[in-house]
């Protein structure tokens, strides 16, 4: 007698430790899972940031290129402007495609006089589509036109 009621305690037992250990790779399963998302939205976080810098880096170019000319180019008037990845466009004030990529991007332009200068605040941003939402990036910048 003594022996089946050792040999039924030892079933139990064996049952909660697979139970636990079950309980156990669930977790860390859920763990992993949330960790790799948690990555994927950081790289295209990453690639975002990168997209809305070389914005700003193409109106520093505009400058350098230009000159004094560039402060009235039709690009970098004030108000909202297209930014498909390597170009700024004058035809669209919207966010439009950033050429091969999942990316959108956008470029609005504030300026202001003072005294002998002309300040261009730039504000650059980067959508894109993750989970049927919009995520998006901003940097801002600014370039001085000295007359």
């Amino acid at each position: 007698m003594k022996n089946n009621n050792l040999s039924g305690q030892l079933l139990v037992e064996v049952l909660i430790a697979f139970a636990v250990a079950a309980l156990a790779l669930l977790a860390i399963t859920q763990l992993s899972t949330k960790s790799l998302g948690n990555a994927f939205f950081a790289s295209r976080q990453t690639e975002a940031v990168r997209f809305s810098q070389a914005a700003i880096e193409t109106v520093k170019e505009i400058k350098k290129s230009d000159g004094l000319a560039a402060k009235s180019d039709a690009r970098l008037s004030t108000g909202s402007h297209c930014y498909n990845g390597s170009a700024i466009s004058t035809s669209d004030a919207n966010f439009c495609q950033i050429t091969g990529t999942i990316y959108e991007g956008k470029v609005t332009f504030a300026r202001t006089i003072v005294g002998i200068k002309l300040e261009l605040g730039i504000l650059a941003e980067t959508r894109w589509l993750n989970n049927s939402a919009y995520q998006m990036v901003t940097q801002q910048g600014m370039v001085v036109f000295e007359y």
